[in-house]
């Protein structure tokens, strides 16, 4: 690399001091990525530290394995008033340098860094051309640098002169296929409903840059039960086990309050799963990674929030293990939807009532990787090579595993998990269908009777599981263990 032109490594990023607590309030957290003020900052790290990496800067890469607090420290030093917004702009050298420029940014709602959502619409109208003249994929263009070269002419081709126009350009390969946008992350929103993501982005394999929003794989879905919110909102606190989810072990409440000043009810549960790392990620791990645990049982943490006067509730769930290889959030948000003669309160509605009221829930299923991070398989960092990353759209072929990057690795068991959960998505609405059926038929004694028949069709050892009641020893105190 001697032989190029001086540049450095960069990522810019937003500083919001609202964003943990509107992460927190919307169940809209993710791990690590929302829990400060510097949006999506796990990602910004990472993508600097694979930068260091393919131009091997050691020293570049020895600043950035440093822990991510110590991280967020040196960053807080840059920022002169931390109740306001900012963006910053971290520029990394060789050496290992690394300097902060923090400028003032407008105020936004936090809600629209998360997750792009149906509802959400665009604050201006921008106009987007496509470059004319293709642009060869290189290191420049799969990692974000100084050297903008590229990216300038392009947008001067489309006539953009000036970073404050609301305009963009869409730069091409020489395939004709579009890698990225000259300043932006680009965004396709499918025309049509399918069973996987509703929002996809130009596959890496294209030669555009690894950016951050687009690491965040997700799973995106809207569905409209034919029921009340409050049937729906029961449901969903008795819907195991039911002959759709019979892997369902044990459910412990492990808190439950109503907060005095807005009277919504926030509860905790712990779900023991019948469950083991997809085969299809084991096949991608060293030996013994992921299949020490014979149990083949997981924790999932579930939190849910419920406002019954405004008719929503909204929900998290995450997995407890295996997370390093695959951290998985569920998020859900159900929401009344009042038709033509429904009432205009919630105040005595029926449980079973089918014609008055709908219930939409639009689900959206967040996937991470840290495989190959830290000290978990560390010569994979060594022989890290970004021209040979994942399709984000399609699997790699088998024999391809061996020559995956770091971040190719991580991005292809993201996948796996987005394939698999639109079968589980599935499976799920089935269950919710048969406990809201039970409901409206024979109310909370029909649904106790089907909860008993499908504890007792579980075989094996895990309906032995279910007959131990009270005395189950994998668990105990407060609970609605179904």
């Amino acid at each position: 690399m001697t032989s190029q032109p001086s540049f450095q490594i960069i990522s810019s990023l937003r500083y919001d001091p609202a964003l943990p607590h509107v992460a927190r309030e919307g169940a809209n957290s993710s791990s690590d990525l929302f829990q400060t003020p510097y949006y999506l900052l796990p990602y910004h790290r990472d993508r600097l530290l694979h930068a260091a990496q393919c131009f091997h800067w050691t020293k570049a890469e020895e600043f950035l394995q440093q822990d991510l607090s110590s991280f967020v420290q040196f960053l807080d030093s840059f920022i002169a008033d931390k109740n306001k917004p900012w963006r910053l702009r971290i520029v990394v050298d060789r050496s290992g340098a690394c300097t902060v420029d923090v400028n003032p940014t407008a105020a936004i709602d936090p809600l629209s860094l998360l997750i792009p959502l149906p509802s959400a619409s665009p604050s201006s109208v921008w106009r987007v051309y496509v470059d004319r003249e293709p642009t060869d994929p290189s290191l420049f263009t799969t990692h974000k640098t100084t050297a903008r070269e590229v990216y300038s002419a392009a947008r001067l081709r489309a006539g953009i002169m000036s970073p404050q126009e609301t305009a963009e350009v869409l730069l091409v390969n020489p395939k004709g296929e579009v890698m990225e946008g000259s300043i932006t992350t680009v965004y396709f929103r499918r025309r049509q409903p399918c069973d996987g993501p509703a929002w996809t982005t130009p596959p890496l394999s294209c030669g555009g840059n690894a950016g951050t929003t687009r690491r965040m794989k997700f799973f995106e879905n809207v569905f409209t039960y034919d029921y009340s919110f409050p049937a729906v909102s029961l449901a969903y606190f008795l819907r195991y086990p039911n002959p759709y989810s019979r892997h369902v072990l044990t459910t412990d409440v492990i808190d439950r309050y109503v907060d005095p000043g807005t009277q919504r009810l926030h509860t905790i549960r712990l779900h023991l799963k019948k469950s083991k790392v997809p085969s299809g990620i084991l096949k991608l791990l060293p030996k013994g990674i992921g299949g020490a645990d014979k149990s083949g049982q997981s924790y999932i943490l579930e939190t849910t929030v419920v406002d019954a006067k405004e008719g929503w509730m909204r929900t998290e769930s995450r997995n407890m293990e295996w997370t390093g290889i695959l951290s998985v959030v569920e998020r859900q948000v159900y929401q009344r939807l009042p038709v033509e003669g429904a009432l205009d309160r919630l105040e005595g509605l029926a449980l079973d009532s089918k014609k008055s009221e709908q219930t939409t829930v639009q689900t959206t299923v967040t996937f991470r990787s840290r495989l190959g991070q830290g000290k978990l398989l560390p010569s994979l960092r060594k022989t890290d090579r970004v021209d040979q990353a994942a399709d984000e759209e399609e699997a790699p072929p088998k024999g391809f595993f061996s020559s995956l990057s770091t971040a190719g690795l991580q991005r292809t068991i993201e996948l796996i998990g987005v394939s698999r959960t639109r079968d589980a998505i599935l499976k799920s609405k089935q269950g919710m269908n048969v406990v809201l059926e039970r409901l409206r038929n024979g109310g909370i004694v029909e649904v106790l009777e089907g909860m008993r028949q499908d504890r007792e069709a579980v075989d094996g050892p895990w309906k032995r599981v279910w007959l131990r009641g009270n005395n189950n020893d994998l668990g105990s105190g407060d609970d609605d263990r179904h």
